[in-house]
Parts: structure tokens; sequence; C-alpha cells
């Protein structure tokens, strides 16, 4: 046993490194197919009211530069508070100094009544509505519905207002609201990011007042399994995640490949038992005893330190289930391998021996 896993040594750390490359891209197109609303970053957190929450000042905010954006009661109706104005440089706008602009700070301090209008641009551009004159009148229309001062207009994909990207119609506006003039009764969902990482102790501080009002912290991690991630990735048009995916296909490939050639120079241990007479299943047998044992061994080991690896740099998506998947799909192709050539090699000899 010892001289086989000496020999093979090499072919096994190749199984170790390719299992680990394809968990960890796995991991990848798993973190990558979780939704996360209003573009917003993983350091996110997420609060939704209890019954202990009454009407309060937003005040607190002032003292912080945090992103808040709160869902309310109106679907199309959201708050926001972005002193750093960061949906306004990171997303696609409609530009007009004459009359429109983005919150400002003196927005938030005297309260006022104001409002952004959030328009599907490419929606509009493809059913050739997108003119100056229909997103003004969108506007108007949006002002009197809402009964508030719409100062501009960004677009609802780049914000990531995903629950209505997919069927918004062109000629209605959702809005992001001035949150200092929404009641905290009407909030459903609330979530609070700041821009920049350095500075998540504005983040830790904003989060301790929400509590203190009465919101409680949920989790909203949801993860797909493995196999529907892998399929989401094929059909994505992101190109950095379809690059990694096509990594781990090509490292598989290269791993078929080479399992082909590095397990045929065993093909002389075939012949051997072909001439003595040995059964079909019993050779086959025995292959699989000394090689799946330790294929397991080192498919467990790789998944253990990936796992580990990815919880020390808090990069861990996938769960317990899609480790074991992907480790099953790994065992199968190798699987395949073993059985290609064993038969292979079994028929050939099989024929020379008539």
């Amino acid at each position: 046993m010892k001289s086989f896993v000496k020999e093979n040594i090499i072919f096994y750390i190749l199984i170790f490194a390719v299992n680990s490359i394809i968990l960890i891209a796995a991991n990848y197109v798993v973190g990558n197919a979780i939704s996360i609303p209003y573009e917003l970053n993983e350091t996110r957190r997420i609060f939704v009211p209890t019954e202990k929450v009454k009407n309060f000042d937003w005040d607190f905010l002032l003292e912080r530069n945090v992103v808040l954006v709160a869902q309310t009661s109106d679907s199309k109706v959201v708050g926001l508070y972005d002193p750093g104005m960061y949906y306004f440089v990171n997303s696609t706008k409609v530009l007009d100094p004459r009359y429109l602009r983005y919150f400002s700070n003196e927005d938030y301090i005297k309260k006022t009544d104001t409002g952004v209008a959030l328009i599907n641009i490419d929606t509009m551009f493809k059913s050739g509505k997108l003119s100056p004159y229909a997103v003004k009148k969108g506007m108007k229309r949006a002002a009197d519905t809402y009964s508030i001062d719409i100062i501009g207009a960004l677009d609802i994909v780049s914000v990531g207002y995903g629950f209505l990207e997919g069927s918004y119609p062109t000629d209605e506006f959702a809005v992001f609201k001035n949150i200092f003039t929404l009641k905290s009764n009407i909030i459903k969902k609330i979530y609070v990011d700041v821009p920049e990482t350095e500075k998540i102790d504005e983040l830790e501080k904003a989060s301790e007042v929400l509590k203190e009002n009465g919101f409680t912290e949920i989790s909203e991690k949801k993860a797909k399994p493995a196999i529907e991630a892998f399929i989401h990735a094929v059909s994505n048009y992101r190109k950095y995640e379809r690059f990694i995916l096509y990594c781990a296909v090509a490292s598989l490939s290269v791993f078929i490949y080479t399992s082909v050639i590095y397990l045929w120079k065993y093909k002389e241990y075939i012949y051997i038992g072909r001439v003595c007479g040995a059964d079909f299943f019993k050779m086959y047998k025995l292959i699989l005893k000394y090689s799946i044992f330790h294929i397991v061994l080192i498919s467990m080991v790789a998944s253990f330190g990936i796992w580990i690896y990815l919880g020390l740099i808090k990069e861990g998506i996938m769960s317990i289930f899609d480790y074991i998947v992907v480790d099953s799909i790994f065992l199968l192709l190798f699987l395949l391998c073993i059985t290609g050539v064993y038969i292979f090699g079994f028929l050939r000899y099989s024929r020379e021996m008539r």
C-alpha cells in the first residue's frame, strides 16, 4: 500500500490542486449568484422594524457618513440618505444642470420634501421614448403622484432596484425619497452601508442607533445551490464570472486528460491479469479498492482546507452540501476516467489474445 501511494504521490498532488481550484471557483460562482439589493457592498447591514419602533427623528444620520436605503409599504417609494452622493457618482443618470440635481446636505438638514426619479433608461431607449421631453413629463407625473419635488433622475437598473427592473413600465417612475420626510411606521426594511470600508465604525454607530429605536438586524445572505449557480453563470453575461467558470472547466479538462494518460501506465497490470484469466469485475474492484479510498481522502482534505481558508478570509459562501456536491462530481469524473481506461485496456488485450 505504501509503495502504491509513493508511486502515485505526484498524481495525488495534482488531484488535491485541481480539487482546490474547483472548490474556490465554485465558491466564487455561488457568491456572485447572490443578489445584493441597491448595489451595496457585502458590508451592508439589514434591519427590520419590531413592535417597539415608534416615530423617531432621523437627525442622528447627519453625523454619519453612511448610505441608508429604506424600503417602505409602497414598493415604488424608497427612502434614501446619501450624503456622499454614492448613487449619483456610480449610476447612469439624466443630466441637465438647468433643472436637475441630486440630494444635497441642505435637503437633509431642512428636511425638504424632495425625491429622485428612478427610470429604466435602457427600456425607454429601446422603445424610442428616451428624450428630454419624455423624462421631464415623467418627472412631472411622478411629482404629482407622490406629492414631492422631483429634483433628478437615475437609471433604475444601475441603482440595483432589482425587483422592479424586469417588468418596469417605461411611462412610470419609482422614486428615491429624502429619508428625513419618511415616518418610521411605514418602513419595512432598512439597508445601511458605508461607501468606504475604512469608515466601518460609522456603520457600527448608525446600526446601534437603529437597534436602540426598535429595529432588529437580520441576515439576507441567501446563496443558490452550487449547481444552480453554475447554470446561472453559464447564462450570465458578466465576463469575470464567466472567466472564472471557464478557468475551472479548463482545469478540470486538463485533469481528466492527465488522469487518462497517467492511469494508462498501469496497462501492464491489466494485461497480466487478462493473461492469467482474471475476471473482469474482480480486477475492476481491485483497482477501485486501491484508488477510491485515497481519492476520497484527498478530496476531503482539500475541502476542509479550502473551507478553513475561505472562513479565515471571510469569503466562505458555499454550504456543506455544496462541498459534497462538488466533490461528488469531481469523484464521479475520476471514476469515469478509471472505468474508461480499464475497459479500453481490457478489451484491447482481449482482442490481442484471440
